[in-house]
């Protein structure tokens, strides 16, 4: 993946179609486990709609990129009610209301960093090829 973008629309659409795994999560300075196993995927269109599969279930909501290294997700995301094993759903309600924090990006070697204003919440994203 390459990240060459100079203008807030350029790097933006650097992640247009790339599905990110998450590899790492710190959520209110805690880390959150990813049990082993467990596939967290977030990707982007151009539309501005951010998507993706929490764990146990599949959720749509939607994106903007109102400044160069700046994203919000400016809604409550819309899932499916599954129910699955703990580890999974404990995953997956931490990473859906963490998400809800992120005011950050930037790309990295292999994917990218999303962070909140104060830098409590991290995430930490892989790029699927």
């Amino acid at each position: 993946m390459l990240f060459e973008g100079h203008s807030v629309e350029q790097t933006a659409n650097s992640l247009m179609g790339v599905r990110l795994r998450l590899t790492r999560l710190i959520a209110n300075g805690s880390e959150i486990t990813i049990p082993r196993g467990a596939t967290v995927v977030l990707a982007f269109t151009r539309d501005g709609r951010a998507d993706g599969f929490s764990g146990v279930n599949v959720y749509r909501g939607s994106v903007q990129f109102p400044a160069l290294g700046q994203v919000e997700f400016p809604s409550m995301f819309a899932t499916t009610r599954m129910s699955g094993p703990e580890p999974l759903m404990t995953i997956e309600r931490a990473y859906l209301e963490a998400l809800s924090k992120v005011k950050r990006w930037r790309p990295s070697l292999n994917g990218a960093v999303m962070t909140s204003e104060n830098g409590a919440t991290i995430f930490e994203f892989t790029a699927i090829r």
